[in-house]
């Protein structure tokens, strides 16, 4: 399947959990694009800009948690996940600003940080759950990881979005029958009283008497009689389908 992912992580902390899980991820998932920037990145390239434009374009973002994640310091002593320049925290932030689906990957047995030891920006990130990745169960814990990856990908689907819409549409037994009947009127105009009947004793067919039926009691179709007949589902407005129909893909 096409896709891509996005791998943030602290390089004194998970750079190898990293480089494995991007290995084995491209296997389990054919077609996935994982980044990975000190194996995807060119020399030369700016790497704020390299950094905004593949997390633009992932469809989840993986946060590898180690032992140290919070502890690791910089030059002068400070944890790095303070630093106004932490790499982590800013693409964390990025992310979050983006409204990107973040997974925590949390490696050998490390735990979620508090909401207490977040910076501001990234207070978020402590509400979200967070999936293993354990020594002992790397191979069970990283295909666990690769189907909620596959998941997420599917669901954000721009095909399979429109599919589902269009089958829930579909599934409307009124609209369905509204549209079904008007395609026949045009197509065949009910050439014959079996074909008609035939038709009646569908469910659409049973789910737009009714619907005539109740325009026939408020006046909105013309009729002789008080009941249903091909004339009256011939001349149901089409107008007021067409409308519906795009009311209802504008929602």
């Amino acid at each position: 399947m096409s896709g891509r992912i996005f791998i943030n992580y602290r390089r004194d902390d998970t750079q190898s959990a990293a480089d494995a899980l991007k290995r084995d991820l491209e296997k389990l998932i054919p077609g996935l694009v994982v980044y990975l920037d000190h194996a995807t990145n060119e020399g030369g390239e700016n790497y704020r800009a390299k950094i905004s434009t593949e997390m633009a374009a992932s469809n989840l973002i993986v946060s590898l948690i180690g032992p140290q994640w919070l502890e690791i310091t910089d030059a002068t002593g400070r944890p790095r996940i303070s630093a106004p320049e932490d790499a982590v925290c800013e693409e964390i932030d990025l992310a979050l600003d983006q409204g990107k689906d973040i997974l925590p990957v949390l490696v050998d047995g490390s735990k979620m940080p508090s909401r207490t030891q977040l910076p501001d920006a990234i207070k978020r990130f402590s509400r979200l759950h967070a999936m293993p990745l354990r020594e002992g169960t790397r191979s069970l814990d990283t295909e666990k990881i690769a189907a909620r990856v596959h998941k997420v990908i599917k669901q954000q689907s721009p095909f399979r979005s429109w599919r589902e819409k269009l089958l829930s549409l579909l599934a409307r037994p009124l609209v369905a029958g509204l549209f079904i009947a008007i395609g026949y009127a045009a197509a065949v105009n009910f050439p014959n009283e079996l074909m008609f009947r035939t038709f009646a004793r569908t469910d659409a067919g049973i789910a737009l008497h009714k619907e005539v039926k109740k325009q026939k009691e408020l006046g909105k179709v013309a009729s002789e009689s008080g009941n249903v007949t091909k004339a009256d589902i011939v001349n149901l407005s089409t107008a007021k389908c067409i409308l519906s129909f795009g009311i209802y893909c504008g929602k």
